[in-house]
C-alpha cells in the first residue's frame, strides 16, 4: 500500500512538473513570439536589444539591435516581394555585425547605397554569430527556400577555419543536434540555459561592452607543419558545402553571390611577432601568430574565388579591397563602424560594375 502511494504522489508529482512547464512555454511564447519558419534557428520576431558599446578609440554609444517579422536584421520585407530585387545577406558574426547598431551594418548600408540605381531594393541581414557553412546549408533548407530572394549573398571563410583551429564542435557547429533543437525549440530551455549561465558560468548578458583590440607579442609559439594545410583538414567539407550553397541556391532560382572574408592581419614582419587570436578560439597548445591566421585565411578565401570561378558563380574579392588596418576592424575580423560602411560601399560598387539587380539577370 505505501508503495502504491509513493508510486502515485510521484506520478502526480510528474504530472504536475509537465503542467508547470507546459505552461510556463505558453505564456513564454506569447510574450516572445516563436521563430516563424518552425526552423531551428534563433530568429526572434521583432526583437529589440540595446547594448552600451565601445570601440576603439571612440566614446561608448548605445547600439539597437531590432529584427523584423522575420527575426532578421533590417527592414521588414517588401509587400510587392516578386517584383523587388531582395536581397539575402547570408553569414556568421561578420555579416551580423552584432555590435554595430542597426544603420551602421554593411547589409543596411549596402542596400542605402544601392537606393540611388536600384530603388526597389531590399537587402536583409541574416547573418547568425558562430555560423560556418555547415549552418548556411540548413539555414538554406529551413529558411531562405521558403522566402526565395534574389539575390543570396554569402560571406564566408572565418567560421569554418575556426572549426579547425578550435579542435571540438561546437553547438553552432552543429545546429541539427538535439540540444540545438531543444534550445531554440522552446522558450522554457533558453530560460534554464541562461539560469545556467548566470549561476554557475557567471556569464550574463551585457549591458555594457568593450570592442578593443590590442597586438600582443607572441613569446609561445606552435610548432608549424611544413604545410599549413594541414592545419585545416576540414578544407575539403568547406569546398562541397560551397559546392551545395551553390546547387541550392541555382535551385531556388536564385542568384549566389560570394564574398571573400577580409581580416585585419596580414603576413608581413609586424603580424609574424604578433599572437593570432579569435576570441572565439582557444589554442591550447601553443600560440598561432597573426601573420599563420592571415595565411590560413587566405585559403579558405583562395579556395572560394577557385570554386566560383569553376562553377560559374559571382564572387566579390572584398578580402582585397579592404585595407588591413585597425581603422577597420574592433578585432581580428569584425568590422567598427568605418569598416562597415567601407564593406557596404564596396559592395554596392560591385553591385552597380555587376549590373546585378537589372531584370535581366532574373529572366
Amino acid at each position: 500500500m505505501h508503495f502504491n502511494n509513493l508510486k502515485t504522489k510521484l506520478l502526480l508529482a510528474i504530472m504536475s512538473a509537465f503542467l508547470a512547464l507546459a505552461m510556463g512555454e505558453i505564456v513564454l511564447r506569447m510574450i516572445s513570439p516563436p521563430n516563424p519558419f518552425n526552423s531551428i534557428f534563433p530568429l526572434y520576431p521583432h526583437r529589440v536589444r540595446v547594448l552600451e558599446v565601445s570601440h576603439q578609440n571612440q566614446p561608448p554609444t548605445l547600439i539597437h539591435q531590432s529584427h523584423n517579422k522575420w527575426g532578421l536584421r533590417g527592414d521588414e520585407p517588401p509587400q510587392n516581394w516578386s517584383s523587388a530585387c531582395t536581397v539575402l545577406a547570408v553569414g556568421g558574426s561578420t555579416t551580423e555585425c552584432y555590435y554595430l547598431d542597426d544603420q551602421n551594418t554593411w547589409p543596411y548600408l549596402l542596400q542605402e547605397n544601392l537606393k540611388a540605381t536600384i530603388p526597389d531594393l531590399w537587402v536583409g541581414n541574416a547573418g547568425l554569430d558562430g555560423h560556418s557553412t555547415r549552418g548556411h546549408r540548413i539555414f538554406m533548407q529551413d529558411v531562405v527556400a521558403k522566402i526565395h530572394p534574389k539575390v543570396i549573398l554569402f560571406l564566408v571563410g572565418i567560421n569554418d577555419l575556426a572549426l579547425c583551429l578550435r579542435g571540438k564542435d561546437d553547438v553552432y557547429d552543429r545546429p541539427g543536434n538535439w540540444r540545438w533543437k531543444l534550445f531554440n525549440r522552446f522558450r522554457i530551455s533558453q530560460m534554464l540555459y541562461n539560469g545556467y549561465l548566470i549561476l554557475f558560468r557567471h556569464v550574463a548578458v551585457p549591458g555594457k561592452v568593450n570592442r578593443f583590440y590590442l597586438p600582443q607579442t607572441l613569446t609561445n609559439p606552435k610548432p608549424l607543419p611544413q604545410d599549413l594545410r594541414n592545419l585545416i583538414p576540414l578544407l575539403p567539407e568547406y569546398e562541397a558545402n560551397i559546392h551545395q550553397l551553390i546547387a541550392m541556391s541555382r535551385a531556388m532560382g536564385s542568384i549566389p553571390i560570394f564574398l571573400t572574408q577580409p581580416m585585419l592581419f596580414e603576413d608581413t614582419p609586424y603580424w609574424r611577432s604578433k599572437v593570432g587570436r579569435l576570441y572565439w578560439v582557444q589554442n591550447e597548445s601553443g600560440e598561432l601568430s597573426a601573420a599563420t591566421f592571415a595565411k590560413l585565411l587566405n585559403i579558405y578565401n583562395q579556395k572560394l574565388l577557385e570554386i566560383c570561378k569553376q562553377d560559374h558563380v559571382e564572387c566579390f574579392d572584398l578580402a582585397a579591397v579592404i585595407p588591413h588596418d585597425v581603422k577597420y576592424f574592433d578585432d581580428a575580423v569584425h568590422f567598427n563602424i568605418a569598416g562597415a560602411a567601407l564593406v557596404g560601399e564596396k559592395v554596392a560598387s560591385y553591385f552597380n560594375a555587376e549590373k546585378l539587380c537589372n531584370d535581366v539577370n532574373f529572366r
